[in-house]
């Protein structure tokens, strides 16, 4: 405004600061997509279903994640993994006394052998039962809420694979305009 020339000043104690993202860039170039890819498969892969005399249950499987501890108490998809142990344990009939597989009675054997004082919420395995009907691993029988069966594609391509589908595919047009 005054039409004076602009006198540019330097700080001698300015020193620019390094947040180590460009270190972090040029190492993740260096990672392969093939090493990236078996990574993530490790972590959703699947374990068979062992039973004590030793033989392997045709089409029963397990996670094989390992889950820490959290603040909150179980990490996320421990509960899912608990209420899978169970149900493959049903189909097993390791359970003669129990004729359906309802949520309340898989939170009680949850917290019976977890040794925990509160059991986990009937609601919750009920929220794992809605999503394995919806992705199509297992079948859910109603009046009462119960788990029945794994269904083919369940038993065939697991768990994880029906999940991965599931994510992948999106939800359907009806569920995204209802939104």
């Amino acid at each position: 405004m005054t039409n004076t020339e602009r006198i540019v000043m330097q700080n001698p104690d300015y020193v620019p600061y390094d947040s180590g993202i460009m270190d972090f860039l040029a190492t993740m170039q260096d990672i392969s997509a093939d090493v990236l890819d078996s990574a993530k498969k490790s972590l959703a892969e699947e374990k068979p279903v062992v039973t004590v005399d030793g033989s392997i249950m045709t089409g029963l499987a397990r996670s094989g994640r390992n889950f820490e501890p959290t603040k909150r108490g179980r990490a996320a998809g421990q509960l899912e993994d608990e209420v899978r142990d169970i149900c493959n344990r049903f189909l097993q009939r390791e359970f003669p006394e129990q004729e359906i597989c309802t949520p309340k009675f898989i939170a009680y054997k949850i917290a019976e052998e977890s040794g925990e004082v509160k059991t986990p919420s009937v609601g919750a395995i009920g929220a794992v039962f809605d999503r394995w009907a919806k992705i199509g691993f297992a079948t859910i029988d109603k009046n009462p809420v119960r788990f029945t069966t794994f269904t083919v594609a369940g038993l065939t391509r697991g768990l994880e694979a029906l999940k991965e589908e599931a994510k992948a595919n999106g939800p359907t047009r009806r569920a995204r305009l209802s939104r």
